[in-house]
C-alpha cells in the first residue's frame, strides 16, 4: 500500500491533515475500529463500509471533511482537529445540518401531502493536542419556532486522554501516528532533564509500538502492513521533532532512536528480499540483467529510507 501524501493536497493543510485523511482514504477499515470505540458499537471488521461525500458548503464556505462514512446506514462523521478554535461547535452543527439535507428523501402520502425525512449524522471530533480550554463534550440544539428543540451531546476525543496501551488494545490504529504529540512539550522544554525523560518515555513507547504491531495478528485482517504503519508514524514524529525547540544534536538522537526502534531495516529489507524472490520466480521471462538491476536499485532505496 502506498502511504504517500496526496501531491494535491490544499496548502492548508497540516501534515496532522494529510496523514489523517491519507489513513481515512487508504485504509478505511481502520474507520471501523475508531467507530466502535467512540460510538460504542460492535461492527466486525468485515462490515461493509461506504465513504461519502465530504466536500460541503457550510455557512457560505467550502469545508473538506476528514471522514464521512456509512455503515449499516448510520452516516458517520469523525473531524480531526490539531487545537480547539471557537468555530469548532459551529462547523459540527452545519456539518449535521448540510449531511442531514443531502441524506433526506421526499414521498408523496395521500391528501397531496410530502413527507420528507433524514437522520442526522453522529459526528465526533478528535483533539490531537489539547489546552486547558479543550472542550471534552459539544452541545448541538436545534430549534422550532414553537421552542421545541432537538439537543444532543456530540461527542469529543482527547488524545491526551488516551494512554497507548488502550490505543493498541482497541486498535486505534488511526490515532496511533499522532501519538508522539503527547511528549511536543517535552521536547520542547528548556530543561534538560525534560527532554531526556520525553525522549526516554517516546522510546518505551516505540518499542511497545514495534513489539504489538509486529505480533497483532489482526494486520493482515485490517489490511494495513507493519511498514506502511511505521511510514505514518515517522511523518508525524519527523515533523514535531523538527518543529521543536531542541536543539539538533538532540534531534537527531530522537530521530536515530527512533530509526532503530521502529523501522527494523534488516528485518524490512529482508520482507522486501522475499517478495523480489518471488517476483523473480514469477516474471522469469525477463532479461536477468534487468531484473537483477531494477532489483539492486530497489535494495539501495529501501536501505536508505529506512536508515535516515
Amino acid at each position: 500500500m502506498d502511504t504517500e501524501i496526496p501531491k494535491d493536497a490544499s496548502s492548508q493543510n497540516t501534515i496532522f491533515d494529510d496523514v489523517f485523511r491519507t489513513i481515512a482514504e487508504k485504509m478505511p477499515i481502520l474507520f471501523i475500529a475508531a467507530v466502535n470505540y467512540i460510538f460504542g458499537t460492535d461492527y466486525p471488521y468485515t462490515e461493509e463500509i461506504v465513504q461519502l461525500r465530504n466536500e460541503h458548503h457550510v455557512f457560505d464556505e467550502i469545508h473538506v471533511t476528514d471522514c464521512y462514512y456509512m455503515i449499516r446506514n448510520r452516516h458517520f462523521h469523525i473531524e480531526c482537529q490539531n487545537m480547539n478554535d471557537k468555530t469548532m461547535g459551529r462547523r459540527i452543527m452545519g456539518y449535521k445540518l448540510k449531511n442531514a439535507y443531502d441524506a433526506a428523501a421526499s414521498v408523496s402520502l395521500k391528501d397531496n401531502v410530502i413527507l420528507t425525512e433524514t437522520t442526522l449524522s453522529s459526528p465526533c471530533v478528535v483533539f490531537l493536542q489539547c489546552t486547558k480550554s479543550t472542550p471534552k463534550q459539544f452541545i448541538t440544539v436545534i430549534k422550532n419556532e414553537h421552542g421545541d428543540e432537538i439537543r444532543q451531546n456530540e461527542r469529543c476525543i482527547r488524545l491526551v486522554d488516551i494512554d497507548l496501551q488502550e490505543m493498541l488494545e482497541e486498535d486505534l490504529l488511526i490515532l496511533l501516528p499522532f501519538y508522539i504529540l503527547k511528549y511536543k512539550n517535552g521536547f520542547n522544554s528548556r530543561r534538560k532533564e525534560r527532554q531526556e525523560a520525553a525522549l526516554s518515555s517516546w522510546q518505551q513507547d516505540c518499542t511497545m509500538i514495534r513489539r504489538t504491531l509486529q505480533n497483532n495478528k489482526k494486520m493482515d485482517l485490517l489490511g494495513v502492513s507493519y511498514v506502511d504503519m511505521i511510514d505514518l508514524i515517522v511523518k508525524i514524529s519527523d515533523y514535531v521533532i523538527n518543529a521543536s525547540n531542541a536543539g539538533m544534536e538532540f534531534k537527531e538522537r530522537i530521530k536515530t532512536m527512533q530509526g532503530k526502534v521502529l523501522t527494523l531495516p534488516s528485518e524490512i529489507i529482508a520482507e522486501e528480499k522475499a517478495k523480489c524472490e518471488y517476483l523473480k520466480k514469477e516474471l522469469g521471462e525477463l532479461p536477468r540483467t534487468i531484473w537483477q538491476a531494477k532489483t539492486h536499485r530497489g535494495f539501495l532505496e529501501l536501505e536508505r529510507r529506512v536508515t535516515l
